[in-house]
């Protein structure tokens, strides 16, 4: 939280075993852009690799570069964004 990010992580799955790893790969998401993240995980029309570059070597934390997707949000979804950062400042958890 210091540095206003969020950890996303994506469990790992083998599909030679069919079973999921005890692995997960990371990428750190800024705070005002986790909303539509979740928003696009949740819904299931992107996937952990649409956020993060995958073919790109891990930071110090072992995260993955972030690809931000922010500038895609329509306007409904951009004051919903604004409204809970709103509300998480007010909380004092930004």
């Amino acid at each position: 939280m210091q540095n206003r990010t969020c950890i996303l992580g994506n469990r790992g799955y083998d599909d030679d075993a069919d079973e999921e790893k005890d692995s997960f790969a990371r990428v750190r998401v800024p705070w005002t852009e986790v909303y539509p993240v979740f928003c696009n995980l949740d819904i299931a029309n992107m996937d952990f690799e649409d956020f993060a570059e995958t073919e790109e070597d891990v930071d110090e934390d072992g995260c993955f570069p972030y690809v931000s997707s922010s500038s895609e949000l329509d306007d409904r979804t951009r004051k919903r964004k604004d409204e809970l950062l709103e509300q998480l400042k007010q909380d004092g958890s930004l």
